[in-house]
């Protein structure tokens, strides 16, 4: 009976790593299939035109966005109330440019 529920817990175990295993080279795949570079402007009215694939939206920053000396993790709601998330590395842009973006998020005042 004892070797019946080892037999058990070992196949339990091996299915929830396989199916595991399964979902990490699924949000792997979806990441890499999404991977797309961002434009960024900020408009005077206090909007953003958001460019991808050479199609520009006009969007507004919304709550949930993060800033740190680090990285930004911008959260954008469009007009057509589509949200997306641009994450953007410290040392994936101009250092001056991430120092300008750090200004006037913190002048919009999302916390840093």
């Amino acid at each position: 009976m004892l070797s019946l529920v080892s037999i058990l817990i070992l196949q339990v175990s091996f299915i929830l790593k396989f199916f595991s295993l399964i979902l990490l080279f699924s949000i792997s795949y979806q990441l890499l299939i999404n991977r797309t570079s961002h434009k960024l402007h900020w408009q005077a009215d206090g909007s953003w035109l958001v460019s991808k694939n050479n199609e520009s939206n006009k969007a507004v920053l919304t709550q949930g966005s993060v800033v740190t000396p680090y990285f930004a993790s911008l959260n954008f709601e469009f007009e057509n109330k589509h949200k997306e998330t641009v994450l953007i590395f410290k040392d994936n842009i101009n250092p001056e440019k991430f120092r300008q973006l750090r200004v006037r998020l913190k002048v919009e005042g999302i916390k840093i």
